[in-house]
C-alpha cells in the first residue's frame, strides 16, 4: 500500500502485462541502485490474476491496474497522473537498472533545456545493445540498418560504445529513459493513438521541437532482456509495429508520406518472401531460421493484403 503523500526526486513508472517475475526483479533493482527520494508505479495492463498476486503484496510501491490492455503509450500516462517525482524514468518490466542515477539526475538538472536522458542498454551478457537513434524518417525505415551503419558510419551510431560523457541525440530506445517531469506534463506526455511502439520516438519529435535537448548518458547501465515482453505474440507485435510506424508517419508527413512507406514496405515484404520460399524450398524446410523468416515476411505481406486488420496486432480495439 502505498501512502507517502511528499514530493520525490524521481518516480519510476513500470508497466506489466504478465511478466510478474521480470516486473518484480526490475523493482528490486531500482530500490538497490537509485537515489533515496524515490517511488516506484506498478500499472498493470490486464494481466492474469495469477500475474499480480506478488506485486499486489508489496507495500513499498504504488500497485495500479486496468482490467484491459491499455496499451504501453496510455498506461504510462495514467501512471504519470499519480506521480509526484520531479523526474520520472520510464524502464521497461523486463530490464533491470545496474548502476546509480544521481549524476544522471544531476545533469538533468544542470540544463535547463535538457528534457531526457537514457542510458547504456546491455544484453545479459554483458554486450552493448541499441540505446538511442536517429529520428525515424523514410531512409531508416526502409533501408537495412546494417547498411545504413556501413554508409553513413557515426552519423548512424546507436550504441555509446567507449563513450563516458554525456552526448545529444535525437531519439533514445525507450526501455529505459528519464524526463523531467514538468516537460513531460508541458508536452502532454505520450500520444495515446499508439498502442505500442513509436511513442518515445514521437515524444522526442516534439520534445526537440519544443526546443529540448535528448541525451545520452552513457555511464548509467541498464540490463535489457529485449522482446521478453512480445516475444510469447511475436506475429501480433510486429503487425503492431507496422502499425505504429504508420501512424508516426501519417502524424509526421501526412498521408501522402504514410502512403509512399506502406507502398515500399509491402513491395518489401512480398519480396522477402519470395527470397525466403525459394530458400526453404532449397533447403526443404529444414532450417528453422530460414522457416521462422518466412512465416513472419508470409504473415505481414498477407496483412497488408488484407486491409491493415486490428485484431492481427496486440489488440482487437
Amino acid at each position: 500500500m502505498h501512502t507517502d503523500t511528499t514530493a520525490f526526486t524521481i518516480t519510476y513508472i513500470i508497466i506489466n502485462h504478465n511478466t510478474e517475475k521480470l516486473t518484480l526483479r526490475c523493482i528490486d533493482s531500482v530500490r538497490k541502485n537509485s537515489v533515496s527520494g524515490c517511488e516506484i508505479i506498478v500499472f498493470d495492463n490486464g494481466s492474469e490474476e495469477e500475474n499480480i498476486r506478488n506485486l499486489e503484496k508489496r507495500d513499498d510501491i504504488l500497485f495500479l491496474a486496468s482490467k484491459k490492455n491499455l496499451g504501453f503509450a496510455r498506461a504510462c500516462n495514467r501512471a504519470f497522473e499519480k506521480s509526484s517525482g520531479e523526474f520520472v524514468c520510464f524502464i521497461n518490466s523486463d530490464a533491470e537498472l545496474k548502476t546509480e542515477v544521481d549524476e544522471l539526475i544531476g545533469f538533468l538538472r544542470s540544463d535547463d533545456n535538457a528534457a531526457a536522458a537514457g542510458a547504456t542498454l546491455l544484453n545479459s551478457d554483458g554486450s552493448e545493445q541499441n540505446s538511442f537513434g536517429k529520428t525515424p524518417c523514410f531512409l531508416t525505415e526502409i533501408f537495412n540498418k546494417s547498411l545504413l551503419k556501413i554508409f553513413l558510419g557515426k552519423s548512424f551510431s546507436q550504441k555509446a560504445k567507449q563513450m563516458s560523457e554525456p552526448f545529444e541525440v535525437e531519439s533514445l530506445v525507450g526501455a529505459f529513459m528519464v524526463v523531467k517531469s514538468r516537460i513531460f506534463r508541458e508536452l502532454g506526455g505520450f500520444d495515446e493513438r499508439y498502442f505500442f511502439f513509436f511513442e518515445e520516438s514521437d515524444f522526442f519529435l516534439r520534445a526537440r521541437g519544443a526546443g529540448y535537448k535528448i541525451f545520452m548518458f552513457p555511464g548509467v547501465k541498464v540490463v535489457h532482456f529485449q522482446g521478453k515482453t512480445a516475444g510469447v505474440k511475436l506475429l501480433h507485435a510486429r503487425a503492431e509495429y507496422y502499425l505504429s510506424r504508420y501512424k508516426y508517419f501519417r502524424k509526421h508527413h501526412g498521408h501522402s508520406g504514410e502512403s509512399a512507406l506502406k507502398t515500399c514496405l509491402i513491395v518489401l515484404l512480398l519480396s522477402r518472401s519470395i527470397l525466403y520460399l525459394a530458400g526453404n524450398l532449397a533447403t526443404v524446410f529444414l532450417i528453422k531460421d530460414l522457416r521462422d523468416k518466412l512465416i513472419l515476411s508470409g504473415y505481414l505481406f498477407l496483412w497488408h493484403l488484407l486491409g491493415l486488420r486490428r485484431n492481427w496486432g496486440l489488440t482487437n480495439e
